[in-house]
């Protein structure tokens, strides 16, 4: 068991007195309602697990995000960030207390305080700069912020059928960038997570609605089986990975999200799929990401795992750290690193 492992397991195990002091501490100056105070306990749970994960996977990028996004959202609801940095050095002061100073996680909420304070730093976003397709995403999301879905779809339908754009553009410069512009909306406290809900359900409809075009029948044996891990919603991502896979003349088995780990393995037995794709949003899902490429890799060690998602758009190289054997910021580089895995060597 290595250091790191060690460290989350302490921060995991003891999360319960960590709060109470931490958190306790820190309400004891500040003039809380018992419904703030209930809300306190509950985010510095989150804190800890995010930090906790991140020391597992000895992932930087991953914390400082996380607390970066984690700043910016209290600011949208009047809190100063000074709140935040509080706790943080609170936390930073108990682990050195109780497991010492050298540890990764103790380094991870210096940098994190530093990021915070700094006016010049923040958290990334993902969205595809100078797309042609802007004008077409931003009526789009026009339409579904005034819950006019029909419009939504009409504009979607009649783009595609008229050939003003592919699918696959479709997905990456339109719907993908869609999505993050209403995650940001939610953050700003902008729109509900109804709101929210509402769009990728949508989204999620026209999908379907286009499937027609995406599953066609095909000769070819490559198969590709694609889902979210752990209890992870952000299925969207998978979905349209499976579908550009399918585009690509893949046979394709999409298992979606909150799939238990003995119904994948049951899946690759039942499918043998030549390519699994696994797809995490949240660091905190990125360790049973890790647990699951090994049961697999026990009884399939040629099989070939791809790993997404914001988790590990983040941090790059955290695929490694997972035992993965590659990952892919988007679809359509998912399809790539795909076929690039089942071509035939060349002769000697």
């Amino acid at each position: 068991m290595n250091h790191t492992y060690e460290e989350a397991v302490w921060l995991r195990s003891n999360i319960d007195e960590i709060i109470i002091e931490t958190v306790g501490n820190q309400i004891a100056y500040l003039n809380y309602n018992n419904k703030q105070i209930e809300q306190s306990y509950k985010d510095a749970v989150s804190n800890i697990m995010q930090l906790a994960a991140a020391v597992e996977l000895e992932s930087l990028p991953s914390f400082l995000d996380y607390v970066l996004w984690l700043s910016d959202l209290l600011i949208q609801v009047g809190l100063p960030k000074r709140i935040l940095i509080s706790h943080l050095e609170l936390l930073k002061n108990y682990i050195e207390n109780h497991h010492g100073s050298t540890g990764l996680s103790v380094s991870y909420l210096k940098e994190a305080i530093s990021a915070i304070s700094s006016d010049t730093v923040t958290y990334k976003d993902f969205v595809c700069a100078n797309s042609p397709y802007q004008p077409l995403k931003d009526a789009y999301l026009e339409a579904l912020l005034h819950s006019d879905r029909n419009t939504a779809v009409h504009l979607i339908i009649n783009a595609i059928n008229s050939q003003e754009i592919s699918i696959a553009d479709l997905y990456l410069d339109v719907f993908t960038n869609a999505l993050y512009d209403i995650g940001v909306l939610w953050q700003k406290r902008k729109i509900s997570v109804g709101h929210e809900h509402y769009v990728s359900l949508v989204t999620e409809h026209i999908m379907s609605m286009l499937s027609y075009k995406i599953h066609q029948p095909s000769e070819d044996s490559k198969r590709m089986m694609g889902l979210c891990v752990g209890d992870e919603m952000h299925q969207i991502g998978i979905r349209m990975v499976c579908d550009l896979y399918e585009l690509n003349h893949w046979k394709t088995f999409y298992l979606g999200a909150n799939t238990p780990t003995d119904s994948i393995l049951n899946a690759i037995e039942r499918i043998h799929p030549n390519i699994l794709a696994l797809s995490a949003s949240l660091t905190t899902h990125v360790p049973i990401c890790e647990e699951i490429i090994k049961l697999i890799k026990t009884d399939h060690p040629t099989l070939k795992i791809i790993v997404g998602g914001r988790a590990f758009n983040l941090d790059p190289d955290l695929y490694k750290k997972v035992g993965a054997d590659g990952y892919s910021p988007n679809g359509l580089e998912a399809v790539k690193l795909g076929e690039s895995f089942i071509k035939p060597n060349p002769p000697v």
